[in-house]
């Protein structure tokens, strides 16, 4: 599920990204129309999409995002200049704004190559009303029809040690 009323108009835009003049990624973004009715005036070789939902009021605050390698498709591998079946990233984002509605789908396809992911991962103090990561990542995966089941073993490096 992903928020978004079925049969809703949404605006979509596609984009192949460059950097230095070489293809490094192919965007598609959908949003709902009613949240910018007129973002088909705009000119998105310049424009960037999430300043232009801010200035429609409707500022995203929050994304899921997840990133999986898998092999380029036919029509991605022409556009990023690679042989098809070439490793790829690919990530989805889901955009939420403030009242908690999806404001953007998002997927991305990076060239493996010229891409790198970096983050800066902090620990947050947990409360006595908050759950751990893994049962917070356990819930919202078994949430999903047909969703993917990941699970953390926590005693793997002590099984090793034993």
């Amino acid at each position: 599920m992903v928020g978004i009323a079925p049969g809703a108009e949404l605006f979509e835009l596609k984009r192949l990204r460059m950097l230095d003049g070489l293809p490094i990624s192919v965007d598609h973004n959908r949003v709902p129309l009613r949240l910018m009715p007129d973002a088909a005036l705009l000119d998105f070789t310049t424009a960037s999409l999430y300043e232009a939902l801010d200035g429609e009021g409707h500022a995203p605050v929050r994304a899921d995002y997840e990133l999986e390698a898998r092999p380029a498709d036919a029509h991605e591998a022409e556009l990023l200049g690679l042989a098809p079946d070439a490793p790829v990233l690919f990530a989805t984002t889901v955009a939420i704004g403030e009242d908690g509605r999806v404001l953007d789908l998002g997927r991305t396809v990076y060239r493996a190559d010229r891409y790198r992911f970096q983050a800066t991962l902090m620990r947050r103090t947990q409360t006595m009303r908050e759950s751990s990561n893994e049962e917070t990542l356990a819930r919202g995966l078994a949430g999903r029809a047909g969703g993917r089941r990941r699970g953390v073993r926590r005693d793997a490096g002590r099984r090793q040690a034993e």
